[in-house]
């Protein structure tokens, strides 16, 4: 993202993960991006000014990548759909909160379940007239060969606020 913004403006990155936040600033320094700000905890994101755009990359079941991690296979139960859905509908509840008029959510998963995909979709916006359904792409796992390694699931939606 920062990238296609030429380095101008500013991102704020917030995950519950702090391995995956120090990811985030050693790919930037990595790449001489300077515009993304580390919020470690959601608390440290501004108040009172709305958004252009936000990423909500959700906690999911892994649905999606059981190529790579086969343990997930063993952890994707009722009960813990139940549980990442009911999470992952709450950040977008806060995410809904976060953008302003004419700005984007993109809400994405790395699953493959209607449950925490389209449902979830559904609903918001069934809670949220004042957002317009753009489009959503479901990309189900591949096999991976030789020539292609990018065989992982995900979800991904744009939602737009009138």
């Amino acid at each position: 993202m920062a990238e296609q913004m030429n380095n101008h403006g500013t991102i704020y990155a917030t995950d519950a993960d702090p391995q995956r936040l120090a990811l985030v600033c050693e790919n930037c320094q990595r790449l001489g991006i300077e515009i993304v700000k580390i919020c470690r905890e959601p608390s440290e994101l501004p108040k009172g000014i709305l958004f252009d755009a936000v990423l909500a990359d959700v906690p999911c079941s892994n649905s999606g990548v059981m190529a790579r991690r086969c343990e997930v296979r063993y952890r994707i139960t009722p009960q813990a759909v139940k549980y990442l859905a009911s999470t992952q509908y709450s950040i977008l509840e806060i995410a809904a909160a976060m953008v302003r008029p004419g700005g984007r959510i993109v809400y994405s998963t790395c699953s493959v379940l209607e449950e925490e995909n389209n449902q979830q979709i559904e609903r918001f916006l069934d809670c949220h007239p004042d957002f317009d359904f753009h489009h959503a792409a479901l990309h189900p796992p591949r096999p991976q060969t030789p020539e292609r390694r990018d065989c992982d699931g995900g979800f991904a939606a744009l939602l737009i606020r009138r």
